[in-house]
């Protein structure tokens, strides 16, 4: 096989970063997308049937919902569809939230739950004091359920604060959508508490 003209030799003064290959990838996509259109037809249902499930690790959760959010910017005709299964991914891992603080209230002390609670936040409050302050307390770093629905919080509060500080071209569909996520699966969800927060941060701004 004779390959010309003749490859050169990889540079040993570049260092290839996390990063770097990312950006290789979504330029990549990027490329493909622009050649065929039509593969935009398919790329909602491959993150959905990709998407990490609720008991993998933060990191891989966290990783691949900002690479998702990510595409929505060179790929804007699926952005709803990215963001309606961020959100019911987001319901699942509050839901469990919930679920595990309902069972622990029943078997613990009421000294212990009143030495471990914040005096200046109410049970079950998403507290914009602990955005940046991913902590883990379980144990198994990146388990911890807690600290996978904060990263996923962070990710999606960052681009609505993003996304309502630009045009009104931008905003309305932004809030239309989160209104309708609202309707369709946040509200009939049993014991949802934070995932909801993404609504009322949106109405904040004027």
């Amino acid at each position: 096989l004779v390959v010309w003209p003749p490859l050169a030799a990889p540079r040993r003064d570049v260092v290839v970063t996390d990063e770097l290959l990312v950006t290789a990838v979504h330029d990549t996509l990027a490329k493909l997308v622009t050649l065929s259109p039509v593969q935009k037809l398919y790329l909602p249902k491959s993150f959905r049937q990709h998407f990490p499930n609720k008991w993998s690790h933060r990191v891989c959760i966290e990783t691949y919902m900002a690479n998702a959010l990510r595409l929505r910017l060179y790929v804007p005709e699926i952005s709803s569809e990215i963001l309606s299964l961020c959100i019911q991914e987001m319901l699942k891992i509050d839901v469990d939230i919930a679920e595990e603080d309902a069972e622990s209230s029943d078997t613990e002390e009421p000294d212990s739950a009143e030495s471990t609670a914040r005096p200046d936040v109410e049970e079950g409050q998403f507290s914009f004091d602990d955005v940046g302050t991913i902590e883990e307390d379980d144990g198994q770093p990146g388990t911890d359920a807690r600290a996978k629905l904060d990263a996923m919080m962070l990710l999606m509060l960052g681009l609505v604060r993003e996304t309502m500080a630009g045009p009104d071209k931008d905003r309305i569909p932004l809030v239309t959508l989160l209104i309708r996520e609202f309707e369709r699966f946040i509200l009939p969800t049993f014991q949802t508490r934070h995932v909801q927060f993404l609504l009322f941060y949106a109405c904040s701004f004027s």
